[in-house]
């Protein structure tokens, strides 16, 4: 059974997800449309501290589509989390900027 949830894709855009029932701490099986396509992979919790609070969709889901659909889905968060990092953490060192 499928569960309907808004999650944050890669290029930026929340979008209508489902997904299977969470069984395990860190993904679950999902898809989504994309341009008319449906696109295969999997959701998992958004850590906070790497996105702008305005970012994040009230169910705190990021898709992360599986790499045979990365041309339908371009990373443009990543540029956001750079981004983020430099404006609101910019003395510190970059050893210390590791994501755990």
């Amino acid at each position: 059974m499928y569960e309907k949830a808004k999650a944050l894709c890669r290029d930026g855009k929340i979008r209508i997800v489902y997904h299977e029932k969470v069984d395990s701490f860190f993904s679950v099986p999902a898809y989504t449309r994309v341009r008319g396509k449906y696109v295969g992979g999997f959701v998992m919790k958004i850590s906070m501290a790497h996105m702008p609070p305005a970012m994040v969709p009230d169910s705190g889901l990021e898709f992360v589509p599986y790499s045979q659909y990365s041309h339908l889905v371009p990373d443009s968060i990543r540029t956001t989390k750079v981004l983020w990092y430099t404006k609101f953490f910019p003395k510190t060192p970059s050893r210390h900027k590791w994501i755990w």
